[in-house]
């Protein structure tokens, strides 16, 4: 079974760590399919700090470089809802390798990511429970990333 395919109308919520740019522009199906739901990601700068939060189809918010704070981190806190008005506290932190180097996505208030190198993601059900956790070491290759590409965006279409 291709990674979360079983998961249709997801949210998904993305933390750089360390770095996450190496082989990003070699992942062109992906990166077209960002660039259709106006995403930037595909901006991102070596070791470069970013989070973003992808519910449905749509991008919901988006920080990294010129956006992040004066000590390079990119920090994003919100409440998201859910189904059936289930809020659910969010809270992301990355930090690129000369920044911190580190990724944290905590959904209320515990911490979901797996602090790894790369694009580290969180996916959410309609409820708001975690579901998945994964990683996209896309400073070694961009072959997983290219593999999963509808985990961004096919997935989110197929309600």
């Amino acid at each position: 079974m291709r990674l979360l395919d079983r998961q249709k109308g997801g949210t998904f919520l993305v933390a750089v760590m360390d770095e996450g740019s190496a082989k990003l522009q070699t992942c062109t199906e992906f990166l077209s399919k960002m660039d259709s739901i106006e995403s930037k990601i595909g901006d991102l700068k070596f070791r470069e700090s970013y989070v973003g939060i992808f519910n449905e189809s749509q991008l919901y918010e988006e920080i990294f470089g010129s956006t992040a704070n004066e000590d390079g981190i990119a920090n994003l806190v919100t409440t998201l809802k859910f189904a059936d008005g289930i809020e659910k506290n969010i809270e992301l932190s990355s930090a690129g390798m000369d920044n911190g180097n580190m990724a944290r996505i905590f959904v209320e208030g515990r911490d979901q990511s797996l602090n790894e190198r790369g694009l580290n993601v969180v996916v959410l059900d309609r409820n708001g429970q975690v579901v998945e956790r994964t990683l996209f070491d896309t400073f070694l290759s961009c072959q997983h990333l290219t593999e999963n590409s509808e985990l961004f965006y096919d997935i989110w279409t197929e309600k």
